[in-house]
């Protein structure tokens, strides 16, 4: 009777941990098979301004100036992505610029609250793109600090697209991994506030 009773206790909980685990495994699988395979998308970027002086960017506290960061889906398959008004799209797209003293300055958003937070995705069709608008205000943080200057020329930067393995992201059917654009050589406006007259700069 107690070997009974000690089969039946072993069988139900080999069959609870199993049970549990199994998901877990399915989603780590997954993942990798993901990260194996060739990424979906290219990442390119588009500057604010340019003229004369080549393309341009600014930062500043206040800035109204918008340069994109651009996803095109280069696959033959529909693809989707996480939208950017919840945590999981969000920090997807930060910023590499190595300047011209060899520092290398990492710009990413500001951890951000959410009141009502939900993995919302968009949909990108084969060959089209999903268009990310990129303001460098106070939202944005960069490490170490860009030193008190108005104009930097001929810095490198680089658009960086990290989405990181999640239940949702699997769920979903949203990729994950981190992918950087090519570096593109541009002059960087920084003000500490800008005013109307820094606008107009060219």
């Amino acid at each position: 009777m107690k070997k009974n009773v000690f089969l039946w206790t072993l069988a139900i909980l080999m069959a609870f941990v199993l049970g549990c685990s199994t998901p877990h495994v399915k989603n780590a699988e997954a993942n990798l098979n993901q990260a194996n395979e060739p990424s979906p998308f290219s990442i390119s970027m588009v500057p604010d301004r340019s003229g004369p002086f080549g393309p341009q960017i600014s930062m500043a506290t206040n800035t109204l100036d918008t340069f994109y960061v651009i996803l095109k889906n280069i696959s033959n398959e529909r693809q989707l992505a996480f939208g950017t008004a919840h945590s999981w799209g969000y920090y997807a797209v930060s910023f590499e610029l190595q300047m011209p003293d060899g520092r290398i300055v990492k710009v990413t958003k500001k951890p951000q609250g959410f009141t009502r937070n939900i993995p919302s995705t968009f949909m990108i069709p084969p060959g089209e793109q999903m268009v990310f608008p990129i303001t460098l205000d106070d939202l944005w943080d960069a490490v170490p600090p860009l030193l008190e200057t108005d104009k930097t020329p001929a810095i490198t930067i680089k658009a960086i697209y990290e989405v990181k393995p999640t239940p949702e992201s699997a769920e979903q059917k949203v990729w994950t991994g981190r992918m950087e654009s090519k570096g593109y050589n541009f002059t960087l406006w920084h003000w500490s506030e800008q005013s109307d007259t820094d606008r107009c700069k060219c």
